[in-house]
This record gives C-alpha cells, structure tokens and sequence, in this order.
C-alpha cells in the first residue's frame, strides 16, 4: 500500500540513506532520529551530546561475507554526523537530481525526492510473504502481533530518500525488456568493474565533477556551496581521509553516482566527436560511432556494460572510458574484464530458475484443491522429504556449474514465500497436524542446509526471516509438533554453530543475527553456551576482539538467563574494557554506539552505567557533576532506546519487515 511520505520531516534521509543495510537485526537509526526531533530542555544531557559539533571521527569498520570466503568492509557513519548529511538531502535533494540526470547509461540513479512509501498491508487473505503482514483468519485478527506504536515508527518512512530509474537493483535489469532489446541489436557484451572503487573516490574529486577540475581548484576556499559541504561530510566521516569513502550507505553511491554521471558524459562526448580509427564508411572516409546504432552502454553503480557487434568497437568503447576514469584517479579491474555473446544469459540464471522449479514441485502444493480432499490431508498422503530437495538443489549446481552464494539468497527468498502462504493455509484451514509438522520440519532442514553453506548477511536475513515466522506458528500448533519442530531447529542451529566456529569467528555479523533471529525459539537456552563463547571471540585464545556488533547480539542472546550467565558476563567485561580503554567515546563510532547501548541495556550494571556517564560528562568538557547529577544524567540517557533495540516485546519482524523495504543494492 503506498502512502505519503512527511514531507515536512529535514531530517529524514537519517532513517533511509545514511545506514548500510548490512547492520544486525534490531540496529537502526530511527530511535536516534526521534531524539533529535523531540523538542527538550537546552539543559537536557542528550540535547547537549547531539548538539556536540565534531570535525572528523573515527568511523566504525567493520566485515561482512560476500561469499566463498570473500570479505568486504563497510563503515557505519558517526550518528553526530547525521543530521549534517540529512540537511545537505533536504536542502540540495533536487540539484542532486539534476546532477544525476545528464547520463543515460545509469541503471541506477535517483530520479526524483520520494513523496511516497511502501507500507504493510493491515488485510490480507493471501498469507504473510507478499504483503508483509501476516496471514488474516476469518476474524480478521493479525496471526502475527507486532508492537503498533514501534512498527509505526519503523515504517513511516520510505526505504530510500529518492526514487531510483530505470532499476533500483541489478537482477531487474537482467529480466528486464531492455536487456532483450539490446540482445537482440547486438551480439557481444563487456563488461568492466572499477578496482577498489570507493576506495580509490577522492572525496574533492566531486568538485570536478560539477565544476571542472580547473574552476574546482580555483575555488578551495568556498566552504558553502553544494560540493564543498558533501566533500566535507564524506571527510569529516572518514576520519579526515580525502582518498576514499565509506563503503556502506546510501550517501556514498549518490556521491559517486554524481562523479560518474560525469565520466559518463565525458566519454559519451568524446566518442560522438571522435572519429574511430580503422573504421571506414562506404566513401573511404571515418566514421563516428552513434550510440544505440553502433553501441550501448549501461552502468550500474561501478558495473559498465558495454554492447556491441564488433570486438574492436568495444575495445575502443573501454579504451575512452579508462581514459576519464583516470582523469578521477579511477581505474579499472583487468582481472575482472569479461566479454559474453548473446544470450545474455548466465548459467545463474539458468539455475535460479530450476531451483525455483525444484522448490516449487518438491514443497509447495496446490491449497485450494486440497480443500476439497481433507480426509487426504488430515492423513498426511503427501511427503515431504528434505534429502530430495537438497541432492535436487546439489544436482543442479553441478550440472549449471555455479556456485552456492549464487542461487542461495534466491532459494530462501522462495523457501521463505512458501512458509508465509503455507502457515497462512496450515492455521486457517487446519488440514492435520501431522502434514503441518513435516511440512515445517522439512522446511527447516532444507533452510538451514542452505544457510549452513552459504553464511553471508543476505542470507542470515532470510534464514532469520523464517526462523521468526515458524517460531510464531509453534505457538498455535499442538505442543508435540511444537517440540519436534523445535527439535529440529536447535539441533539444525547447533551444526551451524560448530561450522562458525571451525572459521574462527570471520562470519561474525551473519552469525550474530542468527543468534538474534534464534532468541525468538522458545527453548534456544537449549543451544550450548560453549558453541557461542568462542564464536563469538571472548574466550582467551581468541586473536581480535570482539567488535560492537558481535557484542550486543551476544549480551541480547544471553539476555538474563541463567543457562548464559558466564556469556553475558564475559561479554559485559569485554565492553567495560572497550569503553574504559578508549581514547574518545565521543570521536569513535564505535564506542559511542555501545556506550550509549550498555546505558539503555536493562541488563548492564548500574556502576557500569555510571563509570560511562562520567566518561561523556568529561568529554562534554561539563563540570564535574554530584552524586545526584551524575544519577540524574544516567538515567536520562538509560531511559531512551538508542540503536540497538533491547526490547523483547518488540517482535523481530518488525525490524525483519523493514529489511524487505530495504534491501541491499
């Protein structure tokens, strides 16, 4: 359901384009960017610490798995940094449209400030996957309850400040129209990748984008216009570099989609003036290539495409793109260069679709003529086997030769659409117990065999995302199908576990969410505590530390029980020394994040809570407080949720929901 963005809101970008997606389960923005708008007294703590004006700061990097032991690292930008970016949004949303309106050649550029947002259906007969809600019985009570005033808070806002043309992801272009159309003009497509692209931004280089490298640096004491605040703003995050950007949000693809859109146009100029060498007309003359005639050229982000009919047309194509790259200190990755011939088509696609095929056939069935053969249900006539989807899925893989992080996100965004319309079906209709139960089970072991060789973030989403949804089922299900399908979870959850463990804890985020997901089970405290300490790296042969992330979705995991005492222990020793040993809470991402987190958890020690309180009081350059001030400030601070939501009663869907609002690009 669309509905109107608040317009009025300046500051809103902080809830869609200055957060990478790739946080955990229950970190978000939105409770900071409430604090900023709430109106308060001058003298209130908070107003004085978001009122704390920063030059530079130490961003928060951290690691995510892209897949068959990759890695990348992204940077969370400092929170006191945010309305500064969220401002240049709102003050300059248009020019930034306009900046990225000169090429053509973008799949993926902003078109437009959104005016709407992409909400949850309230009603609903079709289950819980397409509309994001859950399935709807006849009494047209939700099967899923969530927190009304947290949910509203988290989906008022749409999932990007802007609207993104022609796609706003790259697998749509893949089946898209266009794609066929130049499939059928050209025969040949190369594509190029930037090596180390945001790594290698020079952040003044969007001077000369917009005004010429010439002008640009005729102007390096003009603080106030448009390029010189947004090269501010990627410094000052970045700890004062001006050789790189964060990698991460939204922010740092609109700024170097500006820089590209220029590159773009240069290079379209220079080969529709240009004549090609060795390319003659009919006359004996050279000719001019024409694009969309003698070539096409999209690009997504830092991905160009090039088509054509000729290898020496596309040679020459790259060889005027490489040369404006470089004029931005830009260059390209030889080893990733590849050239294909049509059908543009790839063996993923290929095995996407027979897995979708696969999946379908093996565990969907047809509801609605099952309704009228109950007796079959009720005996359980149908069979799910989980061994037979998984050897179908291996089959497969080796047959297209792919890769499993090629097809996995895909197979449990279709595993997950099954379970929303089936449990949907399984509590209105209540075809048998038994068929339920085995359903699920299967459902469960073919996920987690999925997740289990495949452990990256996207896919800690999914395998979160059914988690949560089976764990609400389990609560209308007779109690024995309720224990084995339990069972079958933790013991599922134990073998991923042991295998995180074998890879020395370098999957700590995806695991962390899943430690987060699995906290829904009713009875995850059967999970061995000795399977999550040295996963999550506070034991004592560990060799890094554990980072923030890892640290309060452990301390959420433990919560209070005493099954994970010695963990949550360990964990907020781990984050006292942190905090105690840092140089500036307040110049470090990091540490400010999980300072203000260990205030606002209901678990950490009061005299924990105070030794931080004096620590920002210090930093604040305040007088020293008294006993009662010092108490007062605490809890001030303790009484508002910051980033990480400790909350219990604030279902995991709600931030699982947003996740699908939000995806990656």
């Amino acid at each position: 359901m669309k509905r109107p963005i608040q317009q009025s809101d300046s500051k809103r970008a902080i809830l869609t384009d200055l957060i990478p997606y790739e946080v955990p389960l229950r970190f978000s923005f939105h409770h900071l960017h409430r604090a900023i708008l709430e109106p308060s007294s001058p003298s209130s703590g908070i107003k004085k610490l978001l009122a704390k004006k920063i030059d530079s700061c130490i961003p928060y990097s951290y690691w995510i798995r892209t897949g068959e032991g990759r890695k990348r690292m992204l940077g969370l930008i400092h929170p006191l940094l945010l309305e500064d970016a969220a401002i240049l949004y709102s003050d300059y949303g248009d020019l930034i449209v306009s900046l990225c309106s000169k090429s053509k050649w973008s799949l993926r550029r902003p078109c437009r400030i959104a005016k709407m947002y992409f909400g949850h259906e309230q009603n609903t007969n079709s289950g819980v996957g397409h509309n994001l809600t859950a399935y709807q019985p006849n009494s047209g009570t939700p099967s899923i309850g969530l927190n009304g005033e947290v949910e509203n808070q988290l989906q008022k806002h749409a999932s990007s400040f802007f609207v993104y043309e022609p796609h706003n992801l790259l697998q749509k272009f893949y089946t898209s129209k266009d794609l066929l159309a130049l499939e059928r003009k050209f025969f040949a497509c190369r594509r190029i990748d930037i090596s180390k692209c945001f790594g290698s931004i020079y952040t003044h280089s969007i001077s000369w984008a917009i005004k010429g490298k010439a002008a640009a640096k005729m102007e390096k004491s003009c603080a106030h216009t448009f390029d010189a605040k947004f090269d501010a703003i990627m410094r000052r995050s970045n700890h004062g570099e001006t050789h790189g950007i964060l990698i991460g949000a939204e922010l740092s693809r609109i700024f170097a989609e500006i820089i590209f859109q220029e590159i773009d146009s240069r290079a379209k100029r220079q080969l529709s003036a240009d004549c090609m060498p060795d390319k003659i007309n009919t006359t004996g003359c050279n000719i001019k290539l024409v694009d969309g005639v003698d070539y096409s050229v999209r690009r997504y982000i830092d991905d160009y495409f090039i088509f054509a009919n000729e290898v020496r047309v596309l040679d020459h194509i790259q060889e005027v793109i490489e040369d404006h790259l470089e004029y931005f200190k830009l260059y390209v990755n030889e080893k990733k260069t590849s050239t294909s011939r049509r059908p543009f088509i790839t063996g993923i696609s290929t095995a996407k679709v027979r897995i979708s095929q696969l999946i379908t056939s093996l565990l969907d069935f047809n509801a609605v003529s099952s309704l009228s053969e109950k007796s079959d249900l009720t005996q359980s006539n149908h069979h799910f086997s989980s061994v037979k989807v998984i050897n179908g899925v291996r089959q497969i893989i080796g047959e297209v030769r792919v890769e499993y992080p090629d097809i996995s996100s895909s197979a449990l965004k279709i595993i997950h659409n099954l379970v929303c319309k089936k449990i949907g079906f399984f509590r209105l209709e209540k075809p048998g117990n038994v068929l339920a139960g085995q359903w699920i089970r299967c459902v469960v072991e073919v996920a987690f065999y999925l997740f289990s060789v495949d452990v990256r973030f996207r896919t800690s989403i999914l395998i979160s995302r059914i988690l949560s949804d089976i764990a609400k089922s389990c609560e209308w299900l007779p109690s024995v199908d309720s224990k084995e399908i339990e069972d079958a979870i933790v013991r599922e959850s134990i073998v991923i576990l042991k295998h995180a463990n074998l890879n020395h804890g370098d999957n700590h985020l995806e695991i962390s969410n899943f430690l987060i997901a699995l906290s829904s089970i009713k009875e995850y405290w059967r999970v061995p505590e000795r399977l999550v300490l040295p996963l999550c790296m506070v034991g004592v042969n560990t060799k890094r530390r554990p980072e923030y992330f890892t640290i309060i979705a452990i301390i959420f995991f433990a919560s209070d029980r005493a099954e994970y005492k010695g963990l949550q222990v360990m964990a907020f020793d781990v984050a006292q020394q942190l905090i105690a040993g840092a140089a500036s809470i307040l110049e470090d991402t990091e540490m400010f994040c999980l300072s203000l987190d260990m205030l606002s958890c209901p678990w950490a020690e009061v005299s924990f809570k105070l030794n931080i309180g004096k620590k920002i009081y210090a930093e604040l350059k305040l007088p020293a407080p008294t006993r009662a001030d010092l108490n007062s400030f605490v809890h001030e601070f303790s009484s508002q949720t910051w980033f990480f939501d400790w909350d219990r009663t604030v279902d995991n869907l709600v931030y699982l929901q947003k996740k699908e609002l939000c995806l990656g690009y």
